[in-house]
């Protein structure tokens, strides 16, 4: 009897834990918390993607674009931009040891051996002299390259994880949505959802 008893519950745990994730999987957005905002999105996809609806959008007029910062990666405490062309000072330094102890240069070694604080020292005008150093002199190949390669490589200091596996989700006790993972939810459905997602810069 216990054991029929035992038996029935595994199969019952078994076939919840099932058609859950089957539900997870058909979900666009599974990664959201419930709510109105979620609810709109989905109900906006379906009401343009659906054959015979009056808000149907052909799949070549299909366009959803997005802010990459804070939404496609994190912008916080610094953009991942701006984390690349520090981590380009050392190579920079190495071909020109003359910047070594010169600013704001000698700020950035600083900043890479450990000092935090050294960050704010950084103004403005320091970051796009570095940007300036960092990001130019190269061909358009040579710099998707390099990309490439540091993206494969780097590792956000504070979570020790890749950058392209960081981006905001959804508070569990606030914010029920999120642009980030919005945007990738997005780009995973784009088969499905006929969407094209360009990537662009707010302030641009």
């Amino acid at each position: 009897m216990k054991r029929a008893i035992v038996k029935s519950l595994l199969v019952a745990v078994t076939l919840t834990v099932l058609s859950s994730s089957l539900a997870r999987a058909d979900d666009p957005l599974a990664s959201w918390n419930d709510g109105s905002a979620k609810q709109a999105i989905v109900e906006f996809v379906k009401a343009t993607t659906s054959q015979g609806s009056p808000q149907f959008v052909p799949p070549e007029e299909r366009i959803a674009t997005f802010d990459q910062d804070g939404t496609l990666w994190v912008e916080h405490p610094i953009y991942t931009q701006v984390m690349y062309c520090l981590e380009k000072v050392p190579a920079l330094v190495k071909a020109k040891p003359e910047l070594a102890k010169v600013a704001p240069f000698s700020t950035v070694l600083e900043v890479l051996h450990g000092d935090r604080a050294a960050m704010e020292k950084l103004t403005m005008d320091d970051l796009m002299k570095i940007l300036a150093a960092t990001l130019t002199g190269m061909s358009v190949d040579e710099f998707s390259a390099e990309v490439k390669k540091w993206l494969a490589e780097a590792k956000d200091p504070r979570w020790k994880k890749p950058y392209t596996e960081l981006t905001y989700l959804p508070s569990a006790g606030g914010a029920e949505v999120s642009p980030g993972q919005w945007l990738q939810d997005l780009h995973r459905n784009r088969r499905r959802t006929g969407f094209c997602a360009p990537v662009c810069r707010g302030d641009l």
